[in-house]
């Protein structure tokens, strides 16, 4: 747990992240550009619908799936999608406190499509 979010519950409905000195990072009701990686061209914008607070293990089959676990290159197709999203997270978070089998906190983030693929995103 990070010092601005002591006494958050996990499962808690939120309606903004704070980090560092109290920077926001998101906001239910913000709109954000979709970046495919830093300084690149946006490709869409989201609107944040709902911030919770959860335990990563908290993921259902359905979550993984949207989380888009079936796309990843090492997906094996015997496994349940919860378990193959396990192990996609321990290739991404390998330091002990982060890895899957110890269940960290996490947020957990509903967004809405704004608007896809056009130009003018390029500015936000």
């Amino acid at each position: 747990m990070k010092p601005w979010d002591e006494g958050l519950a996990a499962g808690s409905e939120i309606h903004s992240v704070l980090v560092g000195e109290g920077h926001l990072k998101w906001a239910v009701g913000y709109v954000y550009a979709v970046r495919p990686g830093r300084g690149q061209k946006a490709v869409g914008r989201i609107r944040i619908t709902n911030i919770r607070r959860e335990h990563v293990q908290d993921i259902s089959e359905a979550d993984a799936i949207a989380e888009g676990i079936l796309n990843w290159d090492k997906y094996d197709f015997g496994m349940a999608p919860r378990d193959a999203f396990g192990k996609f997270w321990d290739t991404i978070h390998t330091k002990r406190g982060d890895r899957w089998e110890d269940n960290p906190e996490v947020y957990t983030l509903e967004f809405e499509l704004i608007e896809e693929g056009r130009d003018e995103l390029s500015s936000l």
